[in-house]
């Protein structure tokens, strides 16, 4: 499947919220352009899950994505969890990622270079599916805390992730892959090289 994100940035959706290149992410902004101060957290979550059905429909996320948005409300504030339950068939845990810690157990793959196959975690669809759902996430948010001085100040808390039970289910189907021998297409020649085979 071909997510639209790989594609173009930015990217405007009907929906308000617009997906910025890595580069464009790394500025914070104060206020999520959908913020309003109004609107209560239960109302924000309720939001969020028609702004996930409608990405499905313009193509944004995969159509058959499953997930969950909680509410969560403690002293210190509140917050918003979006959970992936199901992809809807897209690979989203990168096999070669797995491949490679198994290989070199002992090396971090986040010292590779970018182009290093077993770098990231997550597949381009994986990384793809996180990041509209992490733009859906902010929209609605504020960030006035300033990290030099400990500062917390936002809307809402939260995060964005796939769901652990699925995506330990899922390497570990990908474990047993490679184990019977698939995933072939790269090969690991040290613990910083890699050739490309006709598999």
């Amino acid at each position: 499947m071909q997510i639209k994100t790989l594609l173009n940035y930015p990217i405007q959706a009907t929906t308000g919220f617009t997906l910025l290149n890595k580069d464009q992410a790394k500025v914070r902004f104060p206020y999520g352009n959908r913020y309003d101060q109004e609107l209560q957290i239960t109302d924000i979550a309720t939001l969020m899950r028609a702004d996930i059905k409608q990405a499905k429909k313009e193509g944004l996320l995969p159509q058959g994505l499953k997930t969950s948005v909680r509410c969560k409300f403690y002293s210190g504030g509140c917050s918003i969890d979006i959970r992936v339950t199901d992809c809807g068939g897209v690979e989203f845990v990168n096999p070669y990622h797995i491949k490679y810690t198994r290989q070199f157990h002992d090396q971090l793959p986040s010292f590779l270079q970018p182009a290093h196959p077993g770098k990231k975690r997550f597949t381009q669809e994986g990384e793809a599916i996180l990041h509209v759902l992490k733009a859906i996430h902010g929209q609605y948010n504020f960030d006035k805390s300033e990290m030099e001085t400990d500062y917390f100040h936002v809307n809402y808390y939260g995060d964005v992730t796939f769901d652990a039970a699925l995506e330990m289910d899922t390497r570990r189907q990908i474990k047993a892959a490679i184990q019977a021998g698939d995933y072939c297409r790269f090969i690991f020649t040290t613990a910083t090289d890699w050739a490309e085979t006709q598999a």
